[in-house]
């Protein structure tokens, strides 16, 4: 009995020492596709098997990636894919080498170096990753959901170009309530809270105020008081200062299209020439319509007796709602300088 226990000792000690002999000097084969460029040396450097040129490891395979990239593009084909299979590192019972020597050190020193000159695509693409997909902090947060409120920047911005789109289209203001239009902001922007039809016409009248102000004053700063009798030496003279303050030159200005008023019509001949006046058109026709009128027997009386009526009317609500209530039709009240409101006067009446 004593033979046989120690015969079955022996037999488990030469099993746990073959065991032991194959984990200690056989390496596992590496997972990733980048080792068949690359024997291993330890669990932190490898060989390149074309160059004989020592990595770092680092516990991945991306500098073996990127030796491989920059040194032997033609080894890999181009559809394999670009990382490793696996993300932990190849695991291996072999025990660690002695302390290197000063070369072997100064060695891995410079090859640490260069992997980490070559990688630097690769760190950034990882930052970016992460950048991407790490979580916001609480602040950023608030922060964010804060631009989107009524004096948010975002949120402004948002609320001003839907007013642009309401006035440059011709919208209503009630486009703001309709289910289509909310169900949009929402899918486009969950944070802003779209506000209603009053708020905009509200906004509407102070930006009406602000634009009517600035153009007040640019329409103060670019006309000028006529201090002085209307003469055609004075207007003259006025239209000369200005063509200098602008520095026109007079040989540049081809023409000059102005009413016939005498006043007027000598000014230009004065400070640029008779060949570079030219009458208005539409003035002339209406002057040639007016003449006719005067002269076509009983009609200025009939023109004067409407206009009569039809200003009675404007100056009268309750004369304007009561032709309202009966007809459809608007009575148009005539302008002296514009023709053909004399005639659609007379036409609708």
């Amino acid at each position: 009995m004593k033979l046989r226990k120690r015969n079955n000792r022996t037999a488990k000690d030469s099993f746990f020492g073959v065991v032991g002999f194959a984990c200690r000097y056989y390496k596992m084969p590496p997972k990733s596709q980048y080792w068949k460029y690359f024997e291993k040396i330890n669990d932190t450097s490898a060989k390149c098997r074309s160059c004989g040129k020592i990595l770092k490891t680092a516990g991945n395979t991306t500098n073996l990636k990127c030796h491989l990239d920059k040194k032997h593009p033609n080894l890999m084909p181009k559809y394999e894919p670009m990382r490793s299979t696996s993300s932990s590192t190849p695991i291996t019972f072999k025990e660690p080498s002695v302390v290197p020597s000063t070369s072997t050190a100064t060695n891995v020193t410079m090859e640490m170096s260069e992997s980490r000159s070559d990688c630097d695509s690769e760190k950034s693409y990882t930052d970016s990753v992460k950048k991407l997909f790490s979580q916001p902090t609480l602040s950023s947060s608030f922060s964010k959901i804060s631009q989107y409120g009524d004096m948010g920047s975002k949120g402004i911005q948002l609320t001003n170009s839907i007013l642009y789109m309401i006035c440059k289209d011709s919208q209503p203001f009630q486009i703001v309530e309709n289910e289509g239009f909310l169900t949009l902001m929402k899918t486009a922007r969950p944070l802003y809270k779209v506000p209603s039809r009053f708020t905009l016409k509200r906004m509407l009248d102070t930006k009406y105020d602000i634009i009517r102000e600035h153009f007040k004053g640019k329409l103060q700063n670019g006309v000028y008081d006529l201090t002085q009798s209307h003469t055609a030496e004075y207007i003259a003279n006025i239209l000369l200062k200005t063509c200098n303050e602008w520095n026109i030159k007079k040989k540049k200005i081809v023409a000059v299209v102005t009413d016939a008023g005498a006043n007027i019509v000598k000014a230009i001949e004065i400070a640029f020439g008779r060949s570079r006046h030219i009458h208005c058109y539409a003035h002339m026709l209406n002057l040639v319509a007016q003449k006719s009128i005067d002269k076509t027997p009983n009609l200025p009386d009939l023109i004067a007796a409407v206009k009569r009526i039809v200003t009675w009317f404007k100056q009268c609500i309750a004369a304007s709602d009561e032709l309202r209530r009966e007809s459809d039709l608007k009575l148009i009240q005539d302008v002296f300088t514009r023709w053909n409101s004399t005639f659609y006067m007379m036409k609708d009446f």
